[in-house]
Parts: structure tokens; C-alpha cells; sequence
């Protein structure tokens, strides 16, 4: 994959977390928590078996977590797209690393606490989040960074 498109990947992979960020943070709003109430439904397989309980630290904590979401949207829109465009190996990289520390910690404590559908989730966001970083192809740059042809 040419860093042009991974980089255009990465932007599309932005706007989508802070979406879900927005999205997640709608749960300390009783009257726009319905997304974030059948998100967390569903992680809590089998679906439909009763409205997740809601109460101050899950909301608190929803709030603290779509609040992490909607900045590594912003991280990912204003750093890691620029760095795969210019060919910043060190910045994808990083990027990869934390993205599988992310997996690993949240899947763990998922599955301990009895949510192992989280596991799930985790593994189809990870594979967006560093898809394009693991398939982009820095060697069609040039020194400068910039598309050879």
C-alpha cells in the first residue's frame, strides 16, 4: 500500500473514532445514551438480556473513555496521518506499539471481568487502527519523502 493511501486510511480511521467518541460520550446525556446503552448490551452477550446498569462510575468512566477515544482520533488525524504520509517510520511504529498495548490491556480486563465479547470488538477495531500502518509500503519514497515515481 503507497503512503498516499494509508495515509488517507488513517484520516478515514480518525473522523470514525472521534465519531465513536461523540457517540460514547452521549451516555452521561439520559436523553442521547441510547447508542452507548446498546453498545454496551450487546458486549454483554447475550444481547437484549437487560439495559446495562447505569450508574455514577460507569457513566463517569464512559465519559473518561470517550474522552481518550476522541484524542487519539485527534492523534491520529494531525500525527499519524502526516507520518505515514512523509514516510516517519518512528511515529508508525510507536503508533503500532501502542495500539497493541491498547489490545492487549482492554481485552485482558475484559475478559476478567466476564465481557470476553469485548474481545471481539477489540480485535475488529485493532485491525483499522494499524491495518494501514503494517501494510504501507515506505520503500516508493524518496529521500525527501515524497512519492517517487
Amino acid at each position: 500500500m503507497t503512503p498516499q493511501t494509508a495515509a488517507k486510511l488513517t484520516h478515514i480511521v480518525a473522523y470514525l473514532l472521534f465519531s465513536i467518541g461523540i457517540f460514547w460520550g452521549l451516555a452521561a446525556f439520559p436523553p442521547f445514551d441510547f447508542a452507548a446503552r446498546a453498545y454496551l448490551d450487546l458486549l454483554n452477550w447475550p444481547m437484549g438480556d437487560g439495559r446495562p446498569e447505569w450508574n455514577q462510575e460507569a457513566i463517569w468512566l464512559s465519559s473518561v473513555g470517550a474522552g481518550l477515544v476522541c484524542a487519539l482520533a485527534v492523534f491520529y488525524l494531525f500525527v499519524v496521518t502526516p507520518a505515514v504520509r512523509n514516510g516517519d517510520r518512528r511515529v508508525v511504529r510507536a503508533t503500532v506499539l501502542a495500539a497493541l498495548a491498547w489490545f492487549v490491556v482492554d481485552s485482558a480486563g475484559s475478559y476478567a471481568a466476564g465481557i470476553p465479547m469485548n474481545v471481539l470488538f477489540n480485535l475488529v477495531t485493532l485491525v483499522p487502527l494499524i491495518g494501514p500502518l503494517l501494510l504501507v509500503r515506505f520503500d516508493c519514497l524518496s529521500v525527501d519523502g515524497r512519492q517517487s515515481a
